[in-house]
């Protein structure tokens, strides 16, 4: 009866360390988080967009063209297409995303024109637009509605 017992048992452990070699085997071909290289990683924040009412709080204007603007949220109004960032309440220093041509100049579009026309704001001013963020840029002022 010993010897049946034995048997088992070296059995059974040849069985576990068998199962658990296949694990070792199947997880060492893929990363542990850990082990994640930076080319796996995402290569930027998932497009985001939020409708905000923000008033303004400070313009840093270096020409009229080059500004940027610092707002606090006082609504938000979610995009269900879009994933949305803004949050009540928050303040965000947020940039003019102006609809460039080739040559990387601003076109004449009524849409540009309206972010032109946020750089003569006054601090109290309150107004609404589409904002999003963009890892490298930040917060960016898509659309003045």
């Amino acid at each position: 009866m010993k010897y049946i017992e034995t048997v088992l048992i070296i059995f059974s452990a040849l069985l576990l360390s068998s199962c658990g070699s296949g694990k070792i085997q199947k997880s060492s071909g893929s990363s542990s988080p850990s082990e994640t290289s930076q080319s796996e990683l995402p290569a930027h924040i998932a497009e985001n967009q939020s409708i905000v009412t923000a008033k303004v709080e400070q313009i840093n204007s270096i020409n009229k063209n080059d500004f940027t603007i610092k707002v606090k949220i006082l609504k938000v109004k979610e995009n269900p297409a879009y994933l949305s960032m803004a949050a009540v309440g928050a303040t965000y220093i947020l940039t003019p995303n102006y609809k460039l041509d080739e040559k990387r100049d601003i076109i004449q579009t009524e849409e540009n024109f309206k972010l032109l026309h946020l750089s003569s704001l006054n601090i109290g001013d309150t107004f609404k637009a589409v904002i999003f963020y963009e890892q490298d840029k930040g917060w960016l002022i898509g659309k003045v509605l």
